[in-house]
């Protein structure tokens, strides 16, 4: 499947080149890096298009998810989950491709961590993890996280009330960072 631009908007196309979705959506997200763009995958299954400088989500059959309200949809290449951000409050939540929320518009920041298909998320200054379903796995309790991709799951790098150390997902200690 590809996406083209034609006269009247956005198309999606099967291998055969038929068109099987018409969109009109044609503005031109101005605010990131790719100011070209008007869309881009975000997974495997979901577009991801803009209007009036918000980004909406399609499927790959021209059906709209999600209406053009967010200000970012961030690719994050976990199993079907798809960052969002709010733009009045600039908060971010997460949804699945099929529209599902997997974490509310409630987090000041979505840090995916695909190699261990997680997400490492920050409120009210506090960090916390969860998995790609939005299961609590670390509380939001750490100053600072960060998973070590050398060391693995077993060596997340967190900081709790000046202290820095390692612990594993249960939470333990396993050693002082």
């Amino acid at each position: 499947y590809a996406i083209i631009r034609n006269e009247i908007g956005l198309a999606i196309i099967n291998p055969n080149e038929q068109i099987i979705a018409q969109t009109h959506y044609q503005e031109h997200y101005r605010r990131n890096c790719y100011p070209d763009w008007l869309f881009y995958w975000c997974n495997a299954e979901c577009i991801a298009f803009a209007e009036k400088g918000l980004f909406g989500i399609m499927n790959s059959y021209g059906k709209v998810i999600a209406k053009p309200q967010y200000s970012h949809v961030m690719q994050c290449n976990l199993r079907d989950v798809i960052i969002i951000r709010d733009e009045e409050s600039t908060l971010e939540g997460a949804i699945r491709a099929n529209g599902e929320v997997v974490l509310p518009m409630e987090y000041k920041s979505i840090i995916p961590r695909k190699k261990y298909n997680m997400l490492i998320i920050k409120k009210n200054d506090k960090y916390g993890l969860v998995d790609n379903r939005g299961n609590m796995i670390l509380p939001m309790e750490y100053d600072s996280m960060s998973i070590s991709n050398e060391q693995g799951l077993a060596a997340i790098a967190v900081s709790k009330d000046g202290e820095s150390y390692l612990i594993n997902e249960k939470g333990e200690r396993v050693s002082e960072n």
